[in-house]
């Protein structure tokens, strides 16, 4: 229901008793009036404002907005807010921490350069996510990222190789535990050095229509006991079975894209990685298996192969498309 007439004028006249608010959501229907009165009451106790697409809202209420020193999420998505008014923003609240939708971000730092008002400008937002206008982030943005955003844990990156070649260049993010990329191919790209320099920190990694070949691969490959790529024969590096080697011991949610079939079966073959979790793949593929949580030794995820019911055989007897997890004893392991 909107809030607005009688119902925005019984809001404002409530506000005054609600003094130990921390938290304040209005979405669409903030109004200057509003957000007046919620500043003046619990504005310096406040720990997230959301007021995404309230129209009602814009650089003349920065002023106000100023006055939330503690504030630490923050959603102005979709008001009338400018580009400068948004750096205004980072810049005038030193502890916010998560802009909600904050696909602006590359625009504001760039804002923030341009005003040099600050001396050597540094933030501590935690989140990354492309822009919705132009969604291609180049080089120079990531690495003016790099230098203010120094803390970004959260990364949603979409590559396009005229804007940014690598991916490599988010290694400069060393508190990064949430990564998530969009159409980076897996050679030529990056990907295998980025995953080097920061795959034992990982939480969660997300790869979303991935350009990842599938050359005839002899089996699983065995696991390589330090964070670093074992030496592989040139035609094997591609194969996507050694992703599992690179990655640290908390991998949360591993997003697979989906591969070509190779001939006689196309699963992924993933060796046991300690605590591994939700273990899932791209194109809409509903994964079988235990339940959302820790996977044990010997548990998989039935995966079926790209247009094969049920998914091809491979040699041993498993479903091609199903994720196995060796047993201790298995010779192929290596712990």
């Amino acid at each position: 229901m909107p809030i607005k007439g009688a119902l925005a004028t019984q809001l404002v006249a409530s506000l005054p008793q609600l003094r130990h608010l921390r938290f304040f959501s209005l979405k669409k229907d903030m109004t200057p009036v509003i957000l007046e009165q919620l500043v003046a009451t619990c504005g310096e106790l406040l720990l997230l404002l959301d007021m995404e697409e309230s129209k009602g809202v814009g650089d003349q209420e920065l002023e106000t907005l100023y006055r939330c020193t503690s504030l630490q999420e923050l959603n102005i998505c979709g008001t009338r807010i400018s580009a400068e008014g948004k750096a205004r923003v980072i810049m005038r609240l030193p502890r916010l921490r998560h802009l909600v939708r904050g696909d602006f971000l590359c625009d504001a730092l760039g804002w923030i350069e341009y005003l040099e008002e600050v001396e050597e400008p540094l933030y501590d937002l935690q989140e990354f996510t492309p822009s919705q206008s132009y969604f291609f982030h180049e080089t120079w943005q990531m690495e003016m990222v790099g230098r203010m955003c120094p803390n970004l844990s959260k990364i949603l990156f979409i590559q396009h190789p005229d804007s940014c070649p690598s991916v490599d260049l988010l290694k400069i993010f060393g508190h990064l535990t949430d990564l998530q990329l969009h159409g980076v191919p897996w050679e030529g790209g990056g990907l295998q050095d980025l995953l080097e320099g920061v795959g034992q920190q990982l939480h969660h990694l997300g790869l979303i229509s991935c350009k990842v070949p599938t050359p005839t691969c002899p089996g699983p490959l065995p696991t390589c006991p330090g964070p670093h790529l074992p030496p592989l024969p040139s035609p094997l590096r591609p194969c996507p079975q050694q992703l599992p080697a690179v990655l640290g011991p908390l991998v949360l949610g591993l997003l697979v894209p989906r591969p070509r079939a190779p001939p006689g079966g196309g699963g992924l073959h993933l060796h046991r990685r300690p605590r591994l979790r939700l273990l899932a793949r791209g194109g809409g593929t509903e994964a079988q298996g235990p339940p959302p949580g820790q996977l044990h030794q010997g548990d998989g995820l039935h995966l079926p192969g790209p247009g094969v019911p049920g998914g091809p055989r491979t040699p041993g007897g498993a479903p091609g498309g199903a994720v196995r997890l060796p047993q201790s004893g298995d010779p192929r392991c290596s712990y």
